[in-house]
């Protein structure tokens, strides 16, 4: 599949990661995957996650949240569903959704049975 630009990509592949994951406890929410997704576009046009207080400006100024406080409960979160890894002064995304501006984005997915034959 093909997509015509990175929050689309971003989209689909967080989409996709949810719908397989097997624990309940680690689906994420409609509004988390919406953050998920502002926070890897946030990241691909080159800015730091990390610095908290820069992304709590951003989300609100876009509108995605109307108090600042949001983006540390929803870092949390996606840290506790184990989406990211998220602390005072960290917030790492992982692999694919760690892209940056100038990186090839492709997702690749090897689903595959591994059967033990007794014959």
């Amino acid at each position: 599949m093909i997509v015509k630009n990175p929050r689309d990509f971003f989209t689909l592949c967080v989409n996709l990661l949810s719908s397989i994951v097997s624990d309940e406890d680690n689906k994420l929410t409609y509004k988390e995957k919406m953050f998920l997704i502002e926070c890897c576009m946030y990241n691909y046009e080159g800015n730091d996650l990390s610095k908290s207080s820069s992304l709590s400006d951003h989300m609100k100024h876009i509108g995605f949240f109307t108090r600042k406080s949001d983006t540390s409960i929803y870092k949390y979160k996606l840290s506790l569903k184990k989406w990211a890894i998220t602390g005072r002064k960290e917030f790492t995304l992982p692999g694919v959704l760690a892209k940056r501006e100038g990186d090839k984005l492709g997702l690749n997915i090897n689903i595959s049975l591994d059967e033990v034959s007794d014959r």
